[in-house]
């Protein structure tokens, strides 16, 4: 049996935005960082090395006048995510309430996890070398819905519609923005090199009107 005029929507998607700052050029010294400026993690290797992260203190590392720059590709890439692509209205201003500097060494992984207290995260690529690790974002679900909640079968073919990860492998400069509900990872960083980039976290801040018709009114 033939079928006519079939159409398929992706619906209840969760969009997740990439971009790349093409002509970013500002030089950042990884191999001269002050590691007193930044919490360290170790994560032991299968091989028995030891990945390092460190993570800065300073927690609005983009108010920074150093970073002032990707602060503004940050602030141009959250605003068209949220305001062109999911049509919140720009009566709803958006802040940047944190930020803060990661640096993988090699051996390095970021182990999964949520963002919480805001409404969109995201993270600017200083540098990422080759190897040195995919961001993999999860289904809120776990699993996708596309067949039940309890069975996946194993499918012929990965696509936006059956798939439970989706895996971004990072450049320089680019900029990747998603809801901060969803759950996120680092795999290793294999590159021998030094992994670096900057997260942030945005919420809203104004009047809001939820489905019951309740006014909230929000300010960071």
């Amino acid at each position: 049996m033939k079928l006519y005029d079939t159409n398929v929507f992706p619906a209840f998607s969760t969009p997740i935005y990439v971009s790349n700052a093409v002509d970013f050029e500002e030089v950042i010294d990884l191999e001269n960082i002050d590691q007193e400026e930044f919490f360290k993690e170790e994560f032991p290797h299968e091989l028995g090395d030891i990945g390092v992260v460190l993570n800065s203190k300073n927690q609005n590392i983009l108010l920074d006048e150093r970073y002032s720059k990707i602060k503004e590709y940050c602030d141009a890439a959250v605003s068209q995510y949220a305001y062109d692509i999911i049509q919140i209205p720009k009566e709803i201003r958006l802040s940047l309430v944190c930020s803060w500097m990661i640096i993988g060494y090699p051996g390095a992984i970021t182990s999964r996890h949520i963002h919480q207290n805001s409404i969109f995260s995201g993270v600017f690529y200083i540098k990422s070398p080759e190897n040195a690790g995919n961001l993999l974002l999860s289904h809120p679900l776990s699993i996708p819905t596309c067949v039940s909640s309890t069975i996946r079968p194993l499918f012929k073919e990965n696509n936006i519609f059956n798939s439970k990860i989706f895996a971004h492998k990072p450049n320089d400069c680019d900029i990747i923005i998603f809801p901060s509900h969803v759950e996120h990872e680092v795999t290793r960083n294999m590159s021998g090199e030094l992994r670096c980039c900057i997260a942030f976290n945005y919420f809203v801040e104004g009047t809001i009107s939820p489905a019951n018709g309740e006014i909230l009114s929000i300010q960071v």
